[in-house]
């Protein structure tokens, strides 16, 4: 809640998060909103997280995948203030589109943790909380970048307390374009450029309202919606005679999100309800009207997802927490271009959770799935502490995730009789502060699918999902931080992971053997910089193509001009590195962005 909230209220009410805490990971938080810098994206702040492997294709605009321990963009669950952002139809979030102006901080929490989080948490999960301070601001930037590369970004975010009310309203603005050139030839027939322009066009407002109603008890309502406009590359084909053709597709998105969360707390128990409606529509259309008769072109796929879920928190003496409740969602899918043969599927879980005050833990989850069927998933953790500068845990795991309503029902394509995915993790954590500002955290982990979706070409060339019935990933991840000066530090991680069919023994597609950060920080009074690499080893696409393996170095400067008041220059990609997250698309080169930001 808000610091207004929290000094009226007898006793401190936490922010709404029906799920409760996963009881077998030691999560790792980002706070966002403390060094926000105008124009960055949500790509930038999550490549600061130990495991999480981010691909985005095209700039900010185009999709952003994300991958941990091995696994695919699907079975890593992304929740927004405790509510799935994932796509009903598509199986994906477009995390792209969401500004970071907006958000607070983001939990990542590694390994299997369907038993606290339900469907699609099969590797991992990432919590996405949105702003509740009482701040001001007002930030701006402009781009500038290689090639064609352009644009701006402005946001402004208004804050005002009445009483025991608290309300804001804020909306941000985006419109940018980036260069793009081709690693492989064009289908024959189709365009012919060797280079484009992309660009995208986002606007995002969100109203927030918080309320103390008597001593102990909060309300919080808030709304926020985003639309967007973005190109995206491909070879088109006629959808009658599969013939190449030229042109110019765009996506336009539009999400909106309603929440209503009430928190009671009495002593030791709090009692916490949330109520939700999310809807994600997308349409495809083109800049070239001759061209609307493309595979493609029109396709409308929507969302709706109604949620309802309760939670009671009790804290004992001893120091441990047992935490219970239940989650209701219902979800329906709609296209103009799909059959769906079952548009909408609902949902209820029964889950219950106890965490000791040392980290220990377990939890289990009941759900009944609308079609009559039952899934049941536990997680336990046991964490000691080894030696005096040495701890450790041991966490077990098993997840699921429901086959997405394309997957069962694409035109020609779909397959109804896919089986939910399930997988199993085991995982160790070892952390141990060498000397005084300096810490290392160590985490071996094995990850067992069965049944996982994957989307290959068949025997007649047309692509179309199947399961594979046995997939596994092992490998380590290492982070450290290291307190170089009073002012100065050093921060880096290091994921090595082997993905496999275990059935053709064939890597996984787009998963990086491994990938790695390092950054180099200096705080000073008023000046602040920052010299940062990350990159990875080649991957393969579906079709068995290796994409080689890229480093690549940002820098960034800010100067605290007054109390607030920031303004901050950051470079990205400063070597023009020329690789490619997909088949047939070198990503930006050489980026220059230039912001100010003003908190009062």
């Amino acid at each position: 809640m808000w610091a207004m909230l929290l000094a009226l209220a007898a006793a401190d009410i936490e922010r709404i998060e029906v799920h409760g805490r996963a009881a077998q990971h030691d999560a790792v938080v980002l706070n966002v909103a403390s060094g926000y810098r105008s124009g960055e994206t949500m790509a930038d702040i999550l490549r600061h997280a130990p495991g999480l492997q981010v691909r985005q294709t095209g700039g900010p605009g185009g999709a952003l995948s994300l991958s941990m321990q091995g696994s695919g963009s699907s079975q890593v669950l992304v929740l927004l203030d405790g509510v799935p952002l994932t796509s009903t139809t598509l199986g994906t979030p477009l995390l792209q589109f969401l500004d970071p102006a907006e958000v607070a901080s983001v939990e990542v929490i590694s390994g299997a943790a369907a038993a606290a989080y339900g469907s699609g948490a099969m590797s991992g999960v990432v919590h996405i909380r949105t702003r509740a301070d009482g701040d001001n601001v007002i930030a701006a930037s402009q781009l500038r970048g290689d090639g064609d590369t352009a644009g701006g970004h402005g946001y402004l975010r208004l804050s005002q307390q009445l009483g025991r009310s608290q309300f804001a309203v804020s909306a941000a603005l985006r419109d940018e374009r980036y260069a793009l050139q081709r690693r492989s030839p064009p289908l024959v027939g189709a365009s012919s450029e060797r280079s484009t322009v992309a660009g995208y066009q986002a606007g995002t407002y969100s109203i927030n309202f918080e309320r103390l109603l008597n001593s102990g008890n909060a309300l919080r309502v808030r709304h926020q919606r985003q639309y967007t406009d973005a190109d995206y590359q491909q070879d088109c084909v006629d959808a009658v005679t599969f013939a190449p053709l030229r042109c110019q597709p765009w996506l336009d998105n539009e999400q909106s999100l309603t929440q209503v969360e009430h928190v009671r707390e009495q002593g030791n128990r709090q009692r916490r309800l949330s109520l939700s409606h999310f809807t994600d529509q997308a349409i495809s259309s083109d800049h070239l009207s001759s061209a609307a008769s493309w595979s493609g072109a029109g396709d409308l796929f929507s969302t709706k997802r109604w949620r309802a879920a309760y939670l009671t928190e009790l804290q004992t003496t001893a120091g441990s927490t047992i935490s219970r409740g239940f989650e209701w969602q219902r979800e329906r899918a709609q296209s103009n271009v799909v059959d769906y043969q079952r548009s909408q599927r609902s949902r209820l879980a029964l889950f219950s959770q106890w965490q000791s005050s040392q980290g220990s833990g377990f939890a289990w989850r009941v759900e009944r799935m609308g079609s009559g069927s039952w899934v049941v998933t536990a997680q336990a953790k046991v964490k000691a502490q080894l030696t005096q500068h040495w701890s450790g845990a041991v966490a077990l795991a098993n997840g699921y995730r429901e086959p997405g309503f394309n997957d069962l029902y694409w035109p020609g394509a779909g397959n109804p009789d896919l089986a939910r995915e399930k997988s199993q993790s085991v995982q160790v954590t070892l952390k141990t502060r060498v000397k005084q500002g300096v810490q290392f955290r160590l985490q071996p982990f094995y990850q067992r699918w069965r049944r996982l979706i994957a989307w290959a070409p068949g025997d007649n060339g047309l692509w179309a999902p199947q399961n594979i019935d046995r997939a596994s990933s092992r490998g380590v991840t290492a982070a450290g931080d290291w307190q170089l000066s009073e002012s100065v530090s050093l921060h880096g991680h290091l994921t090595w992971q082997r993905a496999r069919d275990d059935d053709s023994n064939q890597r996984l597609a787009y998963r990086a053997g491994h990938h790695a950060q390092l950054r180099l920080t200096q705080q000073g009074q008023r000046l602040r910089w920052s010299l940062s690499g990350h990159g990875r080893n080649r991957l393969y696409t579906s079709e068995g193509e290796a994409l080689p393996g890229y480093l690549s170095l940002d820098a960034e400067l800010a100067w605290l001009l007054r109390p607030g008041a920031e303004l901050s220059l950051h470079a990205s990609n400063l070597g023009n590195q020329r690789y490619a997250e997909r088949r047939d698309w070198f990503e930006p080169g050489r980026q220059l962005r230039l912001g100010f930001t003003w908190r009062y």
